[in-house]
């Protein structure tokens, strides 16, 4: 799936995606022409991640959850103590 596809389908923008595989969080592969080729992989991870900071959970705890160093459930439980 091509940048554009995914940007229209998610509602994301470019940069973002970008931003996303820079910080290592996403890893599309390139085609011939060294565009980006998202994967079914990656549109899962970006979907989570559009959900986790919908939920105001900052990059770094997306990192972490990534990485099962942090569970969802306490990134949303340190949310909450903070506004609660």
């Amino acid at each position: 799936m091509t940048t554009h596809e995914v940007e229209e389908m998610l509602g994301i923008t470019k940069q973002s995606l970008i931003y996303y595989e820079k910080e290592s969080l996403i890893h599309p592969k390139r085609n011939e022409n060294n565009y980006r080729n998202y994967m079914q992989k990656d549109i899962n991870i970006l979907k989570t991640i559009l959900l986790l900071r919908s939920m105001e959970v900052s990059i770094d705890d997306i990192k972490l959850i990534f990485n099962n160093k942090l569970s969802i459930r306490e990134a949303l439980e340190s949310k909450k103590r903070i506004y609660f």
